[in-house]
């Protein structure tokens, strides 16, 4: 077994936001009780909105407003694809995407896969 070198130099000290705290760490306990499933503060807000002039437009505005009662879900898969390839071939964290004709390729196939 070789000895070991010394130590030359020291440590650059931790920032301070890094240090172990000086003071114990006291935990405050909620102020609802866990079995709670809400928000304190929503992520919605109630709205009311009033609408003025004649009938007929108000009436017109409020039957368009209803329409038929179902979502139009669209989907792009041409769309889809070129996301999938945009993401195949970016870089990622130093190291290369994927080759050109490779990223075309497994997003076609993934394209197809979500169909």
């Amino acid at each position: 077994m070789t000895p070991r070198a010394p130590r030359r130099g020291r440590r650059a000290n931790l920032p301070v936001l890094l240090r172990a705290p000086s003071h114990p760490v006291v935990r405050l306990a909620p102020k609802h009780p866990s079995d709670i499933q809400a928000l304190p503060h929503p992520d919605w807000l109630g709205q009311t909105v009033t609408f003025r002039g004649p009938a007929d437009a108000i009436l017109a505005l409020k039957q368009t407003a209803a329409g038929s009662g179902l979502v139009p879900w669209i989907y792009d898969y041409d769309r889809r694809e070129e996301t999938f390839f945009l993401w195949l071939a970016a870089p990622q964290r130093g190291r290369r995407g994927l080759s050109i004709a490779a990223a075309h390729h497994l997003a076609r196939q993934l394209r197809e896969a979500e169909w």
